[in-house]
C-alpha cells in the first residue's frame, strides 16, 4: 500500500550550527515566510519557514552538534541536498551572489530542460533551485 498523503508537501528539518546565518539565508535572502518558533523538547527549538506548501524547519538543538558534515552534494550518505522549484531562478542566483553565498553549481541549463543553480547555505547544505521549462 502506498503512503496516503494528507498534504502535497513535506516538512524538512535541518539541524543548524549557525542559527542566525541560516535565518538570514532562508528568511532574508530567499524571502521565505517566517511562520513561528516552536520548542522541540528539552532545551531545543526550531524556526519554521513556509516554502510553498512545505515547511523548512531550522532545528536548534540544546547543544551544538559535535561535527558538521563534509561539504558537497555527494560527500556522504544521507540527505545532502534538496530542490525547490521556482519561476525566478535567475533572481535567486543574483540575490545569493550579491549576499556572498558560494555556488556548488553556477546558473546553467538543466539536462532535462529549464535552468538551475545550486547554492551552499551557511551550514554547507546544498540547496538547488530549478525553473522547469514547459
Amino acid at each position: 500500500m502506498a503512503v496516503e498523503l494528507t498534504r502535497a508537501a513535506i516538512d524538512l528539518g535541518i539541524v543548524v550550527a549557525d542559527e542566525e546565518a541560516m535565518l538570514r539565508f532562508y528568511r532574508d535572502t530567499l524571502g521565505l515566510e517566517y511562520l513561528n518558533k516552536q520548542t522541540t523538547g528539552p532545551g531545543g527549538y526550531m524556526h519554521r519557514l513556509a516554502c510553498g506548501e512545505s515547511v523548512i524547519k531550522l532545528v536548534v538543538p540544546p547543544e551544538a552538534p559535535a561535527s558538521r558534515t563534509p561539504r558537497g552534494a555527494r560527500t556522504q550518505t544521507g540527505l545532502r541536498y534538496f530542490t525547490i522549484l521556482v519561476s525566478n531562478v535567475e533572481e535567486i542566483a543574483a540575490r545569493c551572489e550579491a549576499e556572498g553565498f558560494e555556488f556548488h553549481s553556477p546558473l546553467k541549463p538543466a539536462s532535462h530542460g529549464g535552468t538551475y543553480v545550486q547554492v551552499y547555505d551557511p551550514d554547507d547544505n546544498v540547496v538547488a533551485f530549478v525553473r522547469e521549462d514547459d
